[in-house]
């Protein structure tokens, strides 16, 4: 019997998709998704309060919609038992994949585009050559999106988003830093892995489509009906804040390379995501 762990990774990016595609897969009969969407567990210690707290809320809104499966509960029996804040060895990891009954599994951790080279390295070696997704979208949008997402959370301060120096303190952060630029985060894991891109952009104009062709990637089967629509977008219509002029400009000065990069590197959609900044 082989050992158990993931089936693929998707490193994000965050605010890139990674929530549609993980109901897009929970819904598929070829995958069983764990109830955690990001277990992050590496490159941090694992797990935290956090996490466990919102897993429990999870088990119980979905209980209630009686879609809580048995695979789901002994995750969930594994997961919370373990000690929180801790630097598990990956056989921990590895276990909390041994309720999947033989169908496609995997990882969907955002925060994974963030880690060092040494620490991809390190994952390599744990987990062997599996599939690596990465979603990727207009660093400048995807930013924006995680801007406001953070500050409707108290997690940003409300200034970074209307004055240049609070928006370039901010995003100066290692959290933010490392987790901005879509062609560095590629780079890094290219070096130790086939890393399959996929767009944001796709998710808005084709997304049967590319569900479609992830699933197939993946080794599932694409046309088949699925428990949640693939065209669904949960977190539609949230506000955003208008930009400032001040602030277009300074998006435009810390992501100008970057968007250029972008195209270079992933072709596609990014070949045009510089043009509505006046990026060339």
């Amino acid at each position: 019997m082989s050992e158990p762990g993931p089936d693929f990774l998707c490193i994000g990016m965050q605010k890139s998709g990674t929530h549609w595609l993980y109901h897009r897969l929970r819904g598929h009969p070829d995958f069983c998704m764990l109830p955690r969407k990001e277990l992050q567990f590496f490159g941090r210690p694992f797990p935290s309060a956090g996490k466990k707290a919102g897993l429990m809320a999870k088990r119980a809104e979905w209980l209630a919609a009686g879609t809580f499966s048995a695979a789901d509960q002994s995750f969930t029996d594994m997961f919370m038992a373990l000690e929180r804040r801790r630097d598990h060895p990956v056989s921990v990891y590895r276990d909390l994949f041994s309720f999947t009954d033989g169908r496609l599994s995997g990882d969907i951790t955002p925060f994974y585009a963030s880690l060092s080279d040494d620490q991809i390295a390190q994952i390599r070696a744990d987990l062997g050559d599996i599939p690596v997704l990465m979603l990727v979208r207009d660093p400048v949008a995807r930013v924006w999106s995680a801007l406001n997402d953070g500050a409707n959370k108290g997690k940003v301060a409300d200034a970074a988003l209307r004055t240049p120096d609070a928006l370039r303190a901010q995003l100066a952060r290692p959290a933010w830093a490392g987790a901005s630029f879509p062609a560095a985060s590629y780079r890094r894991w290219s070096q130790h892995f086939d890393v399959k891109v996929f767009f944001f952009d796709d998710v808005l104009t084709r997304p049967v489509a590319l569900r479609d062709e992830i699933v197939t990637h993946l080794g599932g089967r694409p046309g088949l009906p699925m428990d949640a629509h693939a065209d669904e977008n949960v977190k539609a219509g949230r506000l955003r804040l208008e930009q400032s002029d001040g602030i277009k400009a300074e998006l435009r000065a810390l992501f100008g390379a970057e968007l250029r990069d972008c195209a270079q590197l992933f072709g596609g959609p990014a070949l045009h995501w510089g043009a509505q900044y006046g990026i060339t």
